[in-house]
């Protein structure tokens, strides 16, 4: 069963969604350009989450299990799909608070 990263991230983030294309040039400037594959957009998020230190260490505790291991979360206004995580930066913030943030990256299965 996969997992789904629950925990809510900071508003104003700012994904990038990059198609991917097949493309031939022919003589006098034309070109033809195709989508490539069954699903030809990637997408990837850079999230911010910020709290008490026992929940930025189970976050930091879910994405280390994680690696290579793609789990569900659902981006701002679209819907749930399977991501992967390769980098996070955890920082004390000082007291009780740590930020932890990360590029999430949409994953798509054959």
């Amino acid at each position: 069963m996969t997992d789904t990263f629950t925990w809510p991230t900071q508003a104003r983030n700012t994904g990038t969604e990059t198609g991917s294309v097949r493309e031939s040039r022919f003589g006098g400037g034309y070109r033809q350009v195709v989508a490539n594959g069954i699903n030809p957009l990637a997408r990837s998020w850079p999230i911010r989450w910020s709290g008490p230190k026992d929940t930025a260490l189970a976050i930091r505790d879910f994405l280390r299990a994680h690696i290579g291991v793609p789990f569900y979360w659902t981006a701002p206004g679209d819907t749930q799909q399977l991501y992967t995580c390769v980098t996070w930066s955890p920082n004390d913030e000082g007291g009780n608070v740590y930020t932890i943030t990360a590029t999430f990256e949409q994953f798509n299965s054959p």
